[in-house]
């Protein structure tokens, strides 16, 4: 069949009362499908314990400041890291339909039992502030703004690169 007779046949089925119908019969099927739960596993976000968010952030700073020294003319550099969010973990859960959502764990020969975590969230940062010796060169200011930018993802107009005293 060409597209012409299905279009036509088509159009021939859902005229008249005939439309009617099926467009109820697309509204009862749509209102099931929202209706009806699902047994699918989804994941839920917790927010991980503060200092463990300080972690990594402490870790991330480290490694920058090693970066922003091995930058040509940088010197002796101090980073501070500003963060938007702290680390978040996904938790990957299940429908129950007597007890709602369930957050699927393992039990453990002790009797405790672990979440299963589905994915980590890191802390999204937001700024640097970088903190050296050479920072009232303009070319050093220029190259550590930039290696900061790249490392961590962040624009550069969010990056501020001031001198030691």
């Amino acid at each position: 069949m060409n597209n012409t007779k299905i279009m036509d046949f088509l159009s021939a089925k859902i005229s008249g009362k005939n439309k009617k119908y099926i467009i109820l019969a697309l509204v009862v099927l749509c209102f099931f499908m929202i209706i009806i739960p699902t047994d699918k596993k989804e994941e839920t976000i917790t927010q991980v314990p503060e200092n463990e968010t300080l972690d990594y952030i402490k870790k991330l700073e480290e490694k920058i400041k090693i970066l922003v020294e091995s930058i040509d003319g940088a010197g002796n550099t101090t980073v501070f890291l500003n963060c938007k969010n702290g680390e978040e973990s996904k938790y990957a859960t299940e429908k129950d339909k007597d007890y709602g959502e369930k957050v699927i764990v393992i039990r453990k020969e002790g009797g405790g039992e672990t979440p299963i975590i589905t994915k980590k969230i890191q802390p999204e940062i937001t700024g640097a502030v970088i903190i050296c010796d050479g920072a009232e060169n303009k070319k050093v200011e220029y190259m550590i703004t930039q290696a900061v930018s790249i490392a961590l993802g962040v624009k550069t107009n969010n990056i501020t690169v001031l001198k030691r005293r």
